[in-house]
């Protein structure tokens, strides 16, 4: 697969990615090399990157201030092409309101030794539990080969 290709999906597919990803604060996957042997985890902006992706003050619910990275439209996602990132890894919350998260996730993370069916089982497992529960989810593939199950939620604070 080349950069090229990958622009061309997002592209494709920003109109259904923004609103799940749009001013989340985000961990970035990205590839070093582009064998897919050795990747890394980002949070924070370093020298170097496009304005594309955006970095900032964040404070958490300790009163901590952290640096978050976030997106807001397709510039940002193909700036994160040109930087070999593989998975864009987004909070259940906006970045303007941290300790307001409204969405809860199950993330389903497969041992080595388990296929892509098993992961898709467990997720549909989690789902009928939630859907008894009364809570509806849908699943969120989340780049590697894992899956994640969303359950939006309503703050009541």
């Amino acid at each position: 697969m080349t950069k090229a290709t990958l622009a061309a999906y997002y592209a494709a597919v920003a109109e259904k990615m923004l609103p799940h990803i749009h001013d989340r604060p985000l961990s970035l996957v990205r590839d070093t090399d582009g064998d897919l042997q050795q990747t890394f985890f980002q949070k924070h902006k370093l020298p170097g990157m496009p304005k594309a992706i955006h970095d900032g003050q964040l404070e958490k619910m300790s009163g901590k201030e952290s640096r978050i990275l976030w997106v807001g439209d397709l510039a940002g996602l193909i700036a994160g092409v040109q930087m070999n990132v593989l998975e864009f890894h987004v909070w259940g919350s906006l970045r303007q309101q941290p300790s307001l998260p409204h969405r809860m996730i199950f993330d389903i993370d497969p041992d080595e030794g388990l296929s892509f069916s098993d992961v898709k089982q467990a997720a549909l497992d989690i789902r009928g539990i939630l859907e008894a529960l009364g809570l509806q989810s849908w699943p969120l593939l989340s780049g590697g080969k894992g899956v994640h199950v969303v359950v939006p939620i309503v703050t009541c604070y």
